[in-house]
């Protein structure tokens, strides 16, 4: 039988700690090149965001916020909804994510919600805001899969509806690193995971499509 000697053991070390520092580095590479790309629209869809509120608040009259709004709806709407497939990609698929990129979405998601709202006010646009919360916390949410699939279909439903809705997804187990997250918990004050609120109405239980549309409107 052939013995190991210190040598041995030495070259073996370091042969294992390359494999491992290389697969990290290339882990870190991986992950940069595919979260940059986000970090830009993420970036690029908040500038077009504080754009219109700069404008809703330097303009007088609000026709021309009105009017831009509603041409720019679908573009706000799509663009928000890919970011966050791409980060649920991410966070889920492949367990390489940095939180912060998500937190940045939230913001996102937060100044899209308050001018939606707006809109709503002065432009007598009808839009319904739908906020999910969930969980990414093992065992926390075991039916959060299937209310993110519940909540596709009820968007696919309403896409070339004349109705407007609006879906933002939050993950409430975060609301001790999210001041976003933090301020929407004690706003509507829920402890189930998944939450659906339709219009302010809280809702702490799994709801299916056809659940939500009942209460839209």
């Amino acid at each position: 039988m052939r013995m190991w000697t210190w040598e041995i053991y030495i070259i073996t070390f370091i042969a294992t700690a390359l494999i491992f520092f290389s697969g990290a580095a290339i882990g870190y590479y991986v992950s940069s090149t595919v979260s940059n790309p986000i970090i830009s629209q993420i970036d690029n869809a908040n500038d077009n965001m504080m754009n219109m509120q700069l404008l809703l608040n330097s303009e007088s009259k609000p026709e021309l916020f009105c009017s831009m709004y509603n041409s720019l709806y679908p573009k706000f709407d799509n663009e928000t909804w890919a970011i966050g497939e791409q980060l649920e990609y991410l966070e889920q698929g492949k367990k390489a994510f940095d939180p912060n990129i998500k937190f940045k979405y939230y913001q996102l998601e937060y100044r899209d919600m308050l001018m939606a709202k707006k809109a709503v006010e002065i432009c007598n646009e009808s839009i319904e805001n739908i906020i999910y919360i969930y969980s990414n916390k093992d065992n926390e949410c075991p039916k959060c899969a299937e209310e993110g699939k519940e909540l596709w279909y009820l968007r696919t439903a309403y896409q070339n509806s004349s109705d407007k809705i609006r879906i933002y997804s939050f993950d409430g187990s975060s609301s001790n690193d999210s001041t976003i997250v933090g301020m929407l918990k004690q706003a509507y004050y829920y402890t189930n995971y998944p939450t659906i609120i339709v219009n302010d109405r809280v809702n702490g239980q799994f709801m299916s499509e056809q659940d939500i549309k009942s209460q839209i409107g």
